[in-house]
């Protein structure tokens, strides 16, 4: 990769950033551990390193393992487990992503009561922060490298 690269792909990730600002801003008031503030600062340190290859690589990684950690704050193991509407998963893991988010959104309220008493209908959330997590796994993988 040649140095006008190198610019032309800090310039692209700097105007990124700037048109996201707001965005960013917002979800690093939910970041409440040092810990998830600094995973945070290191994956746009990662994105901006434009003499690191896996640069996009690793920027994926930290940002779905900054999204996992912080499921795990918002939806413990036992807290999961103690709700109606849980059921083991066909994993070896006792509680799946899909039911983190779950009760991340409505905690242990039943999903008759979430649909039909407040008319709500979560699985569009659902729907997106699982379509985020497979964007990010995409891009994970070195297989994948992702040269610009």
């Amino acid at each position: 990769m040649n140095k006008d690269s190198n610019v032309r792909f800090l310039n692209g990730c700097l105007q990124i950033l700037a048109e996201n600002k707001d965005r960013i801003l917002v979800f690093e008031k939910y970041l409440k551990t040092d810990f998830e503030k600094n995973l945070f600062e290191a994956a746009f340190y990662n994105l901006l390193d434009i003499h690191n290859p896996l640069r996009f690589n690793n920027f994926s990684y930290v940002i779905r393992e900054l999204i996992d950690h912080i499921l795990r704050r918002l939806a413990p193991d036992e807290c999961v487990i103690k709700c109606k509407w849980y059921s083991e998963p066909d994993s070896n893991r006792k509680v799946i992503r899909s039911q983190r988010v779950k009760y991340a959104i409505q905690k242990g309220l039943e999903d008759d009561f979430i649909s039909k008493e407040l008319n709500l209908d979560i699985s569009g959330v659902q729907r997106n922060i699982r379509d985020i997590i497979n964007n990010l796994n995409r891009y994970t993988y070195v297989d994948r490298i992702h040269l610009i």
